[in-house]
């Protein structure tokens, strides 16, 4: 029940974050995410967003994180240049993105969340009984975690590759300074 992070002026905890990915990780296993399938974020910066990539990791999904300041072409493209399998965005993104290629072909997997800080919002939008969360798949440090798209200021966004093992080094990076 600690405070995990900060939202906006919101205090959410670690327990809220977990359910809440818990909850994403049912959806995406109802829509028959697997292993290495790819799951698009295109998210403010947030818990719901924080949330959606740990709920692809749990699945042993690869999470992109589709950057809010492209163009719905350029998402199309992300979403195409990927094959994304599933894609959780909120109202005024999936607005923009109305008639573009993402959500033309990806209508029955697309989760909208309220992209409120109050945590609570987004998981009631997914009420789920603990007793049906997913097992968890087991990932391997090489096993691709992440994709990452760079800006496409000199051409169409290309794709970053980052293993489990990539961001935990990173991420130990960090916390050494």
């Amino acid at each position: 029940h600690r405070v995990f992070l900060r939202d906006r002026g919101y205090d959410v905890t670690f327990q809220e974050v977990t359910d809440l990915a818990e909850r994403m990780a049912v959806w995406l296993a109802e829509r028959g995410v697997q292993r290495g399938d790819r799951v698009g974020t295109h998210l403010l910066k947030s818990t719901g967003e924080i949330a959606a990539m740990f709920a692809a990791a749990r699945m042993g999904a690869v999470f992109v994180n589709i950057n809010t300041g492209l163009s719905p072409r350029q998402v199309a493209h992300v979403a195409s240049d990927c094959g994304l399998t599933a894609f959780i965005s909120d109202e005024p993104r999936l607005k923009r993105l109305q008639n573009a290629a993402v959500t033309v072909n990806l209508a029955p997997n697309i989760l909208q969340v309220d992209n409120r800080p109050a945590v609570g919002s987004a998981t009631s939008l997914l009420s789920l009984e603990a007793s049906v969360y997913p097992l968890a798949c087991p990932a391997l440090a090489g096993d691709l975690a992440a994709l990452i798209y760079t800006s496409g200021s000199t051409g169409r966004p290309k794709g970053v590759m980052l293993t489990h093992e990539n961001i935990c080094q990173g991420a130990q990076s960090v916390v050494s300074y």
